[in-house]
């Protein structure tokens, strides 16, 4: 699905102004699936709801709506967003996060199991 939404990002990134027009384009779902994969539809992980991705990501505020144009088109959070690395990133992020989250509750257990056998050990000498 990440990359998916950051194919959709790249696409939209990548059409947002048309030489001969003066404003940023609107595309409707259908067009910007078709466009992003064009003869590569088998890498398409779920290409019959291409509206639930776009608001998805209209959700998470890289996108915008326009409901006379009914097409969808990036906003200035969606360049940057994809320009940052996108999904992909946000979630090798969120995956570093809970290991160091995992290591920091190993080794507070260590520490604890080091203290209690610490002062079994010293209780014994007494």
């Amino acid at each position: 699905m990440d990359k998916t939404l950051d194919d959709l990002l790249s696409y939209l990134k990548s059409v947002m102004f048309i030489e001969d027009q003066q404003y940023i384009q609107y595309l409707v779902p259908l067009d910007i699936f078709f466009f992003t994969y064009g003869e590569n539809l088998k890498d398409v992980h779920n290409y019959s709801e291409p509206k639930l991705f776009l608001e998805k990501l209209r959700t998470d505020g890289y996108v915008n709506f326009d409901d006379s144009e009914n097409g969808y088109q990036i906003n200035l959070s969606g360049v940057e967003f994809i320009n940052n690395g996108g999904y992909k990133k946000r979630s090798s992020q969120e995956n570093w996060k809970r290991c160091w989250e995992l290591i920091k509750i190993i080794a507070i257990f260590l520490n604890a199991l080091l203290l209690l056998l610490f002062t079994l050990y010293a209780s014994k000498l007494v």
